[in-house]
């Protein structure tokens, strides 16, 4: 976040840009406790020529720290190409909003491929297991390890649902696709055990004498391939997204 400012005290006349898609939402107090790392944050994204962001929301909450943080800032929108103009100490920096996706198309085409109505109907037999009930229900979520995504409170809520509803045992499966990444970071390789443990407990604590075979969840932490990953969502009766923030999502 600071390349710009340190580009540009190379050469006043570059023009750099950046992408942000990640969340930009700081804690409240974010500014009065890290204000060391913060605040110079804040000043370095204005000296790219342009900074895009992933969402309006975080294009606002940033103008509006900027506002409150910054001495001599100036904002000016631009309602046609909808662009915001911000000035400081002399350096003029344009922030749009620019929410990036996957290619569709490239995405959709396997849809339409018998192959993948093939793995589809096998993936459903394999996670919902031999002759299930008909009023079963095929749980898919995928995303990446991570403790913004939501996972160990879905998890809950999931341990939750059949606490609650004792007759969804031996119908309902979820299936979990997290796939592992930053294990040598602390913070995500204890919040992974913690899920690994939780996933552990709904496993051992939900049975069906009725089917024996049966297991509310399927936990895994490789990643799928693309016609797979496809073929899960066609095979799928619910899908569930939880993250608790998020930008652009490149597991999908």
């Amino acid at each position: 976040m600071l390349t710009g400012m340190i580009m540009q005290s190379l050469d006043p006349n570059l023009e750099v840009g950046f992408f942000l898609h990640i969340p930009f939402q700081p804690p409240e107090n974010f500014f009065t406790k890290y204000g060391t790392c913060g605040l110079p944050v804040l000043r370095g994204l204005l000296r790219f020529t342009k900074v895009g962001f992933q969402t309006h929301r975080d294009r606002a909450k940033y103008i509006e720290l900027v506002q409150k943080h910054l001495k001599g800032v100036t904002v000016s929108h631009d309602k046609h190409w909808d662009i915001d103009t911000v000035t400081h100490e002399g350096w003029t920096c344009s922030l749009g909003v620019f929410p990036v996706s996957i290619k569709n198309d490239d995405f959709l085409k396997f849809v339409h491929m018998p192959e993948t109505a093939e793995k589809a109907a096998a993936i459903r037999k394999k996670i919902m297991g031999e002759n299930p009930p008909a009023d079963g229900k095929f749980f898919f979520s995928v995303e990446r390890f991570d403790y913004t995504k939501g996972i160990k409170e879905k998890l809950i809520a999931y341990r939750r649902y059949f606490q609650k509803y004792p007759n969804r045992i031996g119908k309902d499966v979820l299936y979990q696709v997290a796939v592992t990444n930053r294990r040598a970071v602390d913070t995500y390789r204890v919040y992974q055990d913690e899920c690994l443990d939780l996933a552990r407990t709904i496993v051992a604590g939900f049975r069906d004498p009725s089917r024996p075979e049966w297991k509310p969840l399927i936990f895994q932490t490789d990643g799928l391939p693309r016609p797979e990953l496809v073929a899960a969502y066609m095979a799928m009766d619910v899908g569930i997204v939880t993250p608790k923030k998020d930008g652009m999502n490149l597991v999908c």
